[in-house]
């Protein structure tokens, strides 16, 4: 959060959180991904199983294949994947910094630039923008990763949940 205070260069910023609606169901499961699965009792005969084409949440197999797609997206639209922290990204064209955690992203940028990785996201992805904070923002507050994330006055800060 401290790096957050002094900016990108002396440039104030904002922090935006976007959740990825049914990540899963973005992405198909590459060959040897297989999921089999008991369908509900009644649909098929016993010992049958389904075998699914795409992912589905909570296996390995739906977040590989999704953060992939996310991280090919994001470079296709002129972002700089940041090889020392995983799912971080740098934008080079959209002056944003992102970082992807599961199906929620977290962008810092100035408020025009979140926006428009806002409708970049929109195309390729089934996306909600949750809130922007910072200055000249309306909200104040944002919860990411059980930590709620303040900006009061010109400063961020975060505490844990409860």
């Amino acid at each position: 959060v401290s790096i957050l205070n002094y900016g990108d260069h002396g440039r104030r910023v904002c922090l935006a959180l976007w959740d990825c609606s049914v990540s899963f169901y973005h992405v198909v499961l590459p060959d040897g991904g297989d999921v089999a699965v008991i369908p509900p009792k009644g649909l098929c005969p016993p010992g049958f199983c389904w075998q699914l084409r795409r992912a589905t949440n909570g296996t390995r197999a739906a977040s590989l294949a999704f953060g992939s797609l996310v991280a090919r997206t994001l470079i296709e639209v002129g972002f700089k994947f940041i090889e020392v922290a995983a799912m971080t990204f740098h934008g080079v064209v959209i002056k944003v910094d992102l970082m992807v955690h599961g199906d929620d992203f977290f962008g810092f940028g100035d408020y025009g630039a979140l926006m428009r990785l806002d409708e970049v996201m929109k195309n390729h992805f089934r996306i909600n923008l949750f809130g922007v904070i910072g200055p000249g923002c309306e909200a104040t507050t944002l919860r990411f990763l059980k930590r709620h994330i303040n900006f009061t006055a010109q400063n961020f800060t975060w505490e844990n949940d409860g």
